[in-house]
């Protein structure tokens, strides 16, 4: 079997990869970019080693894909115009930063909340923890990142 007719029996997979590490918007672009990069490539794959190494290859570019998008993020909470930044532009990979250097518990509130979408109410039934402690958590992050963000 070559390459490519293995890696390709799990498109469907490949394809949710990418939307997890946050390509929403075309995923399958990204896919195709990673069919391209190994074929041309002349890296020994089989059946036992090629999920380790698509998946890395997509990981990679769609790092590459996020890091090339501009968000246009603007805090307007305590803002003054000495503390002011000029540039209210920020690159996605660097509020991915700021979200991975969070306390663990944090972290995790703010994207199960945040990020994927879920309640308060969802997330005390699925780990027992209470809403109080979770809300908490949530506003002390994004107190933390709104800091981060205005001073720099």
């Amino acid at each position: 079997m070559d390459v490519l007719s293995l890696i390709a029996k799990d498109h469907n997979e490949w394809i949710e990869v990418c939307q997890v590490f946050g390509i929403q918007d075309y995923p399958e672009d990204v896919v195709q970019e990673m069919y391209i990069n190994i074929n041309k490539s002349n890296i020994n794959i089989n059946e036992k080693n090629y999920k380790g190494y698509v998946y890395i290859t997509l990981r990679n570019l769609c790092y590459q894909k996020q890091n090339k998008k501009s968000y246009n993020y603007q805090i307007k909470d305590n803002l003054t115009p000495d503390n002011k930044h000029a540039d209210d532009n920020l690159n996605c990979f660097d509020i991915l930063k700021l979200i991975h250097k969070l306390p663990n518990f944090e972290r995790k509130v703010l994207d199960l909340h945040k990020l994927q979408g879920f309640s308060l109410c969802e997330i005390e039934k699925q780990t027992g923890i209470s809403r109080m402690k979770m809300c908490r958590a949530k506003t002390k992050a994004i107190n933390k990142l709104k800091k981060h963000l205005i001073n720099g």
